[in-house]
């Protein structure tokens, strides 16, 4: 069924009734753009720290396992024929 509110002039949208509503529904939209901006940044900032930790990570995991082996069998001969 077709009510008459649908199909009011284009200046109701104008007129100072109608105003209350569209601030609350400017307000409305804010506060969810607000909140999905607020989600991606938490989003971006949770990566962000497991990508800072998995580097970490990946450092110490170097430190004990490859640059001991590179030690050992590497850069006694090849840390002396680049610095000539």
């Amino acid at each position: 069924m077709v009510t008459a509110q649908a199909f009011r002039p284009l200046n109701a949208c104008l007129h100072p009734a109608s105003e209350a509503g569209t601030r609350r529904h400017v307000r409305a939209l804010s506060s969810r753009a607000a909140s999905g901006v607020a989600l991606l940044l938490a989003l971006l900032a949770a990566e962000a720290i497991a990508a800072d930790r998995a580097g970490l990570d990946l450092e110490r995991r170097f430190a004990n396992t490859v640059h001991p082996f590179l030690e050992s069998y590497c850069l006694g001969c090849h840390k002396r024929a680049s610095s000539t």
